[in-house]
């Protein structure tokens, strides 16, 4: 039993070996590029071929060279590279190779990529046992094309026939090598050759159009123009076809049914299929060197239908069994069975037609009065559906602005109207502005303007007396109201108040460009949705009242603050001069004694440390007087006493205390005074500070600068009964949004490190004080200018 079990185990193991197929890798490389109407063609021949052969299967592997784009000699040898390193991992079984710049690539690089593989070529032109270079593993399918079958056709469908242009460039290998045939069978005929080849393509197609009279053309390859501008095959016979006046033959199947009117023809996908029945045989065991190369290829006399009719070619002029494509009757014959099943098709499909037409006439009453009900319904269900949507647009946001844009194109878009807009009417019956308008795709209605709310001002009224308006032709509406809606294309509108308790705040509008008979269905619906909108409107009207009075009561609280805030600074003000009093006594005391024993004792002390005294004896006085102006600014605000000041010496006086400091930040300073003095009504020592805070004020914002030439120039004037003094610089200006608050007090644009925000609420409260007016502006220099105004004394 178990020898009969393993015998049957074995036996179904090798009969599933032998029942697998080991799958062929076959390499196709293309001398030309896909799309090449030939190389599509060769590569149809070859894939039908392999499908039909069931005793082996195939995987194929396409490559082109695209030779006819590229011809230089660079390029070939990068292939060899780029296919040595693309290829060396693929172990190919055979090598099929389309054209004469295929089979040369692969002889030539045959020890590095294509060692030991058998190659078949195919659609080789002129062929010569040469070209193989002796290697016994490379056979193939030659294309011999019947040039002369060609030739003696034209002869023979034109006898009258005195010259056969041939169209040819002289760049390709195919292209020369047909030449010469061409040249050496020129000898056998009576009628003169003319030959187009080193030709731009402008210049072929006028060459062409000038053919006439007892002419034909022979159409072989013009790929390539006298710019090396490259023309597909496609595009090649439809320029010269299209041109020609004269009948135009081919060889090439390629050509058939373009344009041409026949020829001796060869076919691509006849040489691709013969070289795979050569690949067959050589993956089927048979030895290379024993197939030889097929150099016989027959070609077939074809033609074209339409092309015979319109050069007055009968079917009894041209051979026997001659292939003939766009044929009424070819046509039927291929496609007979499907016509046939198609006329069947037909007329059964009539007869059902028939059969239930009168079934569908007796429903179709009892289907009509079903659908009026379901119409009925799902307005009903589609209206409720729209008031929803607005219902829930309108409550997720209580701000109207914020949504009135998605609920005027919900009901645009249901309306199908042209334009939906909501107005604001002012309390003197005129429109204040456009809260929302949504225009659904192109129209001609025109955008109410600003300017042209007045034109509306009796139909507003109306409005405003709580009247709907419904227009659904122009023509129905008063003079007055015609001329407005003619004006701005309007057809047909609906126009209705919008009512918060009793008021009307606004007016909604549905307008069309074309005249429309509104149904009453449709005018409650958007009296419902106007209602809609009044809700919100209230709503919204009620939130920013809330969110005015919240922000009132926030201001109030910041004023608050800052009352707490400066109460603060002036008991701190108060300490800070009271501390600073008692060192400032002893510096006072000590350089009053130096300077009395210097007197004493003249001789004893340098002149120079004398006169140093003497500064620092300035300087605290000026230290005091400081103090003293703090201490009334802080403590006794209002008490500080004015006199006479000349306005050029508190500048000078201010700049001398900080022109190091600007020096040592890389800054120029510049002064435009005017000449002798400008007495104003003030105080000298808070017209320096005013002085020197802007000054500072500027150097910190060139700071912020990375700038060459950073610049603060003072200038001073006289105008009428005013002293002016202006102060501006070069630096970043101040910001729109800051304006308004510069001058408050810890208010500052500078990081928390670089100031308090009190220096320019000190030069206003200062300025103020000596009754004095301080403005600013950002210059074009990208700065800011600080102009304050003095009355003169």
């Amino acid at each position: 039993m178990r020898i009969k079990f393993l015998s049957i185990f074995l036996l179904l193991t090798c009969f599933a070996f032998i029942s697998v197929k080991a799958q062929k890798r076959v390499l196709v490389l293309h001398s030309y590029h896909e799309g090449l109407r030939w190389t599509d063609n060769v590569n149809e021949g070859l894939r039908t071929a392999f499908d039909n052969y069931e005793d082996q299967e195939v995987e194929l592997f396409v490559e082109y060279l695209d030779a006819k784009r590229h011809t230089d000699s660079i390029y070939y040898k990068s292939l060899g590279v780029f296919y040595q390193t693309k290829l060396k991992h693929l172990n190919f079984d055979v090598v099929i190779v389309s054209d004469n710049l295929a089979l040369q690539f692969v002889v030539d690089n045959r020890a590095n990529i294509f060692e030991d593989v058998p190659i078949v070529f195919c659609g080789v032109n002129n062929y010569m046992p040469s070209m193989l270079k002796g290697d016994r593993q490379i056979t193939g399918i030659t294309e011999t094309v019947d040039i002369k079958g060609t030739i003696e056709l034209i002869r023979k469908l034109n006898p009258a026939l005195k010259e056969l242009v041939v169209v040819n460039d002289d760049k390709t290998v195919t292209a020369i090598e047909n030449k010469k045939i061409v040249r050496d069978l020129a000898l056998e005929f009576n009628f003169h050759f003319k030959y187009f080849e080193n030709l731009t393509i402008s210049e072929l197609r006028e060459s062409v159009a000038e053919i006439g009279g007892q002419s034909a053309i022979l159409l072989l390859t013009f790929s390539k123009d006298k710019e090396g501008q490259f023309l597909s095959f496609d595009n090649g016979v439809k320029l010269v076809t299209e041109a020609a006046s004269v009948p135009v033959y081919g060889t090439w199947n390629f050509y058939l049914g373009k344009g041409i009117l026949g020829g001796k023809i060869l076919s691509g996908a006849q040489q691709g299929a013969k070289a795979a029945g050569l690949v067959m045989r050589i993956l089927n065991g048979e030895m290379v060197e024993n197939i030889p190369v097929v150099t016989q290829v027959d070609s077939q006399y074809a033609f074209d239908y339409r092309v015979m009719k319109r050069f007055n070619i009968r079917r009894d002029q041209i051979p026997a069994n001659s292939l003939i494509v766009n044929s009424v009757s070819e046509f039927y014959n291929v496609n007979r069975k499907w016509i046939i099943s198609s006329a069947v098709f037909v007329i059964f499909l009539f007869s059902v037609i028939v059969v239930l037409s009168n079934a569908i006439i007796q429903k179709r009453k009892a289907v009509e009065s079903y659908k009026h009900e379901q119409q009925k319904l799902k307005l009903t269900i589609k209206e409720q559906r729209l008031i929803a949507q607005i219902v829930t647009t309108l409550n997720s946001d209580n701000n109207l602005s914020n949504t009135i844009a998605r609920i005027l194109k919900v009901i645009s878009s249901y309306f199908y109207a042209s334009k939906v807009s909501v107005f604001e009417i002012a309390d003197d019956d005129s429109v204040e502005k456009i809260v929302g308008s949504y225009v659904e795709g192109v129209t001609k209605i025109n955008e109410l303007q600003q300017s042209e709310f007045s034109d509306i001002e009796e139909l507003v009224h109306e409005v405003r007396n709580k009247k709907s308006i419904i227009c659904n032709h122009p023509n129905e509406l008063s003079p007055k109201y015609t001329e407005h809606f003619l004006k701005r294309n309007i057809g047909a509108a609906i126009i209705l108040p919008i009512l918060v308790h009793k008021d009307v705040l606004g007016m909604a509008s549905i307008t069309k460009d074309n005249a429309y008979q509104w149904t009453e269905r449709e005018i409650n619906l958007f009296d419902t949705i106007t209602h809609l909108i009044a809700n919100a409107w209230e709503r919204s009207k009620q939130m920013r009242m809330l969110v005015q009075a919240r922000e009132q009561h926030a201001d109030a609280l910041h004023m608050l603050e800052k009352s707490s805030r400066m109460a603060s600074v002036g008991v701190i003000a108060s300490g800070i001069t009271h501390e600073i009093r008692q060192p400032l006594n002893a510096i006072k005391v000590t350089t009053d004694g130096i300077r009395f024993w210097q007197k004493r004792n003249p001789d004893q002390v340098p002149d120079v440390l004398g006169s140093k005294m003497e500064l620092i004896g300035q300087g605290a006085d000026r230290i005091e007087s400081i103090i003293q102006q703090m201490r009334n600014y802080w403590i006794k605000p209002g008490q500080v006493e004015q006199s006479e000041v000349d306005l050029n010496m508190a500048i000078n006086n201010g700049l001398d205390l900080i022109e190091r400091q600007i020096q040592n930040h890389g800054i120029i300073l510049k002064k435009e005074l005017a000449h002798g003095s400008i007495p104003i009504l003030g105080n000298e020592i808070q017209l320096e500070q005013v002085i020197i805070n802007l000054v500072v004020n500027a150097v910190n914002a060139l700071d912020k600068e990375d700038k060459t030439g950073k610049e603060i120039f003072v200038t001073s004037y006289k105008s009428m009964d005013h002293g002016i003094l202006k102060i501006q610089d070069n630096g970043i200006g101040i910001n729109e949004k800051d304006g308004d608050n510069i001058f408050d007090p810890f208010y500052s644009t500078q990081q928390k490190k670089e100031g308090t925000g009190l220096g320019l609420a000190i030069v206003k409260t200062f300025v103020d004080q000596m009754k004095g007016n301080i403005t600013f502006e950002n210059n074009a220099a990208g700065g800011v200018t600080f102009t304050i105004s003095f009355s003169l004394a």
